[in-house]
């Protein structure tokens, strides 16, 4: 059984937060932490065929600082989780915000935006593309979303 004869591709993509603040985050602030709300799954249906693959499903983020703070954004590779030994990632993964392509963010590439005091909300939106089906197990694959809040420095 080749590779491409398997069944179709399966990408899931848990939604993570980590919040990272820093004992100087909120210095005479009535409300020094930051509150923060993410939610949803994005997920890819590839096909055995290449092409660009947007995400299914949705994913927010939206939080509210009393102070400024800055936003990374960041993403681990997508990797095979199949039924066999064979490690394999996808190459081409990309990740944006809200409908605006110029703020992408992909594995080992984050995006970092410092933002004033306020509540501030985002869509995330993803593509997966493939460009050759053979060097892909068809299978599921998992990765990572993480977002870090710090104090600007």
């Amino acid at each position: 059984m080749t590779r491409a004869s398997r069944s179709a591709f399966k990408v899931v993509l848990p939604f993570f937060l980590f919040l990272v603040i820093s004992s100087g985050v909120g210095a005479g602030s009535q409300n020094p932490f930051p509150t923060s709300l993410a939610g949803g799954t994005l997920s890819f249906r590839l096909t055995r065929t290449k092409g660009v693959f947007l995400a299914d499903g949705g994913a927010f983020y939206s939080i509210t600082a009393g102070e400024e703070i800055v936003l990374q954004f960041s993403a681990s590779e997508l990797t095979y989780v199949g039924p066999s030994w064979e490690e394999a990632k996808l190459e081409s993964v990309l990740y944006w915000l809200n409908d605006n392509r110029q703020t992408f963010f992909k594995p080992g590439k984050s995006l970092v935006l410092r933002r004033q005091a306020g509540l501030h909300r985002f869509s995330l939106h993803g593509q997966v593309t493939i460009n050759a089906v053979e060097d892909q197990p068809a299978g599921e694959y998992r990765g990572s979303v993480y977002i870090t809040i710090s104090p600007p420095k």
